[in-house]
């Protein structure tokens, strides 16, 4: 256990001194220990005054596939835990993982909680993850609690398709989180941004790896993540570049569920001071955080 906290401390301090003060983690849950979880709800505590983490439990194996894995879900809740997570991909077969969205969202709305699924990360254009978790999304009324995330395929279907599924996510409310790091290095195409967000859709960026076998680099830098999506998505227009730095900022805050983000009265006064002028000069540079405040307070302050 204090070989997971001590690689989350590290994680938790590049991302405060980026100004990234919200984590939503994937922590497996494929262990019957579960010392991943347990380890991190540790570091949530530990780290409360100056970032907050929302713990997933996300069956990293399989919900169904992985033996034990729909009881040692639940027990993560149980212990804090307040995303379901899911990977239908790692499922046996197909229907088997249509069968396990409908089971987590059942278990989200039952619990109250938030849904945040690994969908169809694949170039093939066949698969159709995302069509089943719209469908228990819209019956179940979950709407904003669900994220999809990656979700690479939206880019290999036929236009056809495509309109009738962007239609149906934003029916449903759902938020899409795209990481276009794990989109260029796992698939090399990246769900379509622009067209989700004419739709109505709410796009939130995301790092889903860091040192791992997907992503060997990354800094929790979530403007590194907004000018790798607009160079991935070859949009370089003002506008695009303006809705990239919404997507990684307000978009994600939604995704997360964040109720007190943003520059309004009353709002919590956790701010970042950039050395530029504005969004686009931002996401260009990449600049020096002058400042991270957290609460009013500075926590964190580049060596310039």
């Amino acid at each position: 256990r204090e070989d997971y906290k001590a690689r989350a401390r590290q994680v938790c301090h590049w991302s405060i001194a980026q100004g990234t003060l919200h984590i939503r983690c994937q922590t497996d849950v494929c262990e019957p220990n579960l010392t991943a979880v347990r380890a991190l709800l540790e570091v949530k505590e530990e780290m409360k005054d100056f970032i907050d983490l929302q713990i997933v439990a996300f069956p990293q194996d399989g919900f169904y596939r992985f033996p034990g894995a729909t009881r040692l879900l639940r027990e993560a809740v149980e212990l804090g835990a307040s995303v379901v997570g899911g990977i239908p991909d790692y499922e046996l077969t197909v229907e088997l993982g249509n069968r396990s969205i409908g089971e987590l969202c059942r278990i989200a709305a039952d619990g109250n909680l938030m849904v945040d699924m690994h969908m169809d990360q694949t170039t093939d254009p066949q698969s159709r993850q995302i069509e089943a978790l719209t469908a228990e999304t819209i019956g179940l009324g979950l709407g904003g609690r669900v994220t999809a995330s990656h979700c690479p395929t939206l880019s290999a279907v036929n236009s056809y398709y495509l309109d009738k599924l962007i239609a149906q996510i934003a029916q449903s409310g759902m938020n899409i989180m795209v990481q276009p790091m794990q989109a260029a290095t796992c698939w090399g195409i990246m769900a379509p941004i622009g067209k989700l967000l004419r739709a109505g859709v709410n796009v939130a960026l995301g790092q889903d790896c860091i040192l791992d076998p997907w992503y060997p680099f990354g800094k929790c830098d979530m403007l590194d993540i907004a000018h790798m999506a607009a160079t991935f998505g070859q949009v370089l227009d003002s506008d695009g570049k303006r809705r990239f730095f919404h997507a990684a900022t307000d978009g994600g805050a939604r995704a997360l569920g964040l109720s007190s983000y943003g520059l309004a009265v009353g709002n919590a006064a956790d701010l970042v001071v950039l050395e530029a002028e504005t969004t686009e000069e931002a996401i260009r540079l990449r600049p020096a955080r002058l400042a991270v405040i957290r609460r009013g307070k500075e926590i964190g302050r580049a060596h310039v």
